[in-house]
């Protein structure tokens, strides 16, 4: 089915009048407050650091493994959106395209897609997937979404394909840690089964001397 110009006339249309609800429209005094501290990563920082240094302190092996893969999640998705997707589409903001678009924070590059969904998403995506206690984590990517069309800096075509970006390479991301681990543990169990425990061949060996010096004295011919 071709989709012709007016069909993305169309659904232009209905982004920009979507925006204009969630920006304009469906505000109150509270959420002016709460959704610019929401959507600012900066607020977050150093309680996430502070989480991570603590997961990686006390945290097992598995862990810490599945943390690892959880940041290089985030930095793929945080590559392609804003690395990659970003330069090649080049959307204005809405605030600065919109009329009457309220603007509560600043934002630079380009709006489409929306790097803070596609991170949140990738992050909490894989948290989910890798550990069943973090599932919960999810209700943060979705505020996070919508904060960012609250203030004025994304559409919501914007924050959708960025949350499905978010959604695919935090799953991917998932599956390969789960591979790899899965592997690695297969190959450690195969190690050990192969090294003899420690001090096995010594006592085989002392062993083996000892049953032939008992054998030589049984060999001695009798006294009588």
């Amino acid at each position: 089915m071709d989709v012709g110009a007016g069909d993305v006339t169309g659904l232009a249309e209905l982004d920009t009048r979507l925006f204009l609800l969630l920006n304009r429209e469906w505000t109150s005094s509270l959420l002016d407050v709460v959704m610019p501290y929401l959507t600012d990563f900066d607020h977050w920082r150093v309680p996430l650091i502070l989480v991570l240094l603590a997961v990686l302190a006390r945290g097992s092996t598995e862990t810490r493994f599945g943390i690892l893969f959880a940041v290089l999640a985030v930095v793929a998705a945080d590559q392609i959106s804003s690395g990659i997707l970003k330069s090649l589409i080049e959307r204005p903001r809405p605030f600065d395209a919109v009329e009457g678009a309220r603007k509560l924070i600043g934002a630079h590059a380009s709006s489409f897609p929306s790097s803070h969904a596609a991170n949140t998403f990738a992050a909490g995506t894989f948290l989910a997937l890798r550990f069943r206690r973090w599932r919960p984590a999810l209700i943060l990517p979705p505020l996070v979404a919508y904060s960012r069309v609250y203030v004025g800096v994304h559409y919501p075509s914007d924050v959708l394909a960025g949350s499905a970006l978010g959604i695919g390479v935090g799953s991917l991301f998932a599956a390969i840690e789960r591979v790899s681990r899965m592997r690695i543990g297969h190959w450690f169990r195969r190690r050990k089964v192969r090294e003899p425990p420690e001090g096995e061949t010594e006592a085989g060996t002392d062993g083996g001397a000892g049953g032939g010096a008992a054998g030589a004295e049984n060999r001695r011919p009798g006294a009588g």
